[in-house]
């Protein structure tokens, strides 16, 4: 690289100079031209460069000001994040090593809060009542059947159910905040779908103006998915329930699972 005392040569317009500029040869003073060019070039710059270096710093202190103001507004919400967070996990469990009988032992985790326990109960009934869940939907059925005596593979099975029932949980908590273990998890994460009698009401129908955690629930139940009951109206989740019948999964659905 050339040195930086190089780069610049010291210009006066004086006659002496100008008759030195004459006396060159053609190609020279191309050279010399294209010289001056390049210091040109650079000169422009490193100018352009300060003045970048500058406008950083001046970015620099407007996120450190903008990141001390999200330090403090995040003190304020932060709360939200740890209800919104929830892993819900269950792995197997024994009374005692005599003990033929294995069980789903649970907990439902959020950060900040205590651990909050709860007993899914025996294998062999989960998997009995995921059987009578899904009767007639043959796409979860083969789900099930298709993990059969290997013990890990069943348990990622239930722990992919109970990934999608997040907003199950978290209806429970707010209506007890104080709670310290799910009871009944079984019916709370995997209840039957029972069929929503319409009842009359002069003469239209007495449906919900939202669709329901309940609803949402039993529409799981019968394979649809959260992104699916988006296009759905409270009426047509209605008559979903009623008829009871598994939706068939969708080939991009049955690729991401």
């Amino acid at each position: 690289m050339i040195r930086t005392d190089q780069r610049e040569w010291r210009i006066e317009d004086t006659d002496d100079w100008k008759n030195f500029l004459k006396s060159l040869t053609p190609k020279q003073l191309s050279i010399y031209n294209t010289f001056r060019s390049y210091r040109g070039h650079i000169v422009r710059t490193d100018r352009k460069i300060e003045r970048l270096e500058e406008e950083i710093e001046t970015l620099k202190d407007k996120r450190r000001e903008y990141l001390k103001q999200l330090t403090k507004v995040n003190g304020e919400i932060d709360h939200l994040r740890k209800d919104f967070y929830i892993t819900i996990n269950v792995s197997y469990w024994k009374k005692n090593k005599q003990d033929k009988n294995e069980y789903f032992m649970g907990t439902i985790q959020r950060s900040g809060y205590k651990k909050i326990p709860f007993n899914l109960g025996n294998v062999k009934k989960v998997k009995q009542r995921l059987m009578e869940l899904y009767k007639g939907n043959s796409y979860q059925l083969n789900r099930i059947r298709k993990v059969g005596d290997d013990r890990e593979g069943f348990r990622n099975l239930v722990n992919g159910y109970l990934f999608n029932l997040k907003d199950v949980v978290r209806e429970r908590i707010k209506k007890e905040p104080e709670m310290k273990s799910l009871k009944k998890s079984l019916d709370v994460f995997f209840p039957l779908v029972q069929k929503v009698v319409l009842k009359p009401k002069g003469k239209g129908v007495s449906i919900p103006l939202m669709i329901t955690n309940q609803m949402r629930m039993d529409l799981l139940t019968l394979g649809w998915t959260r992104d699916e009951m988006k296009e759905l109206t409270p009426r047509e989740c209605w008559e979903i329930i009623n008829k009871g019948v598994p939706k068939k999964p969708s080939r991009e659905r049955g690729r991401n699972q």
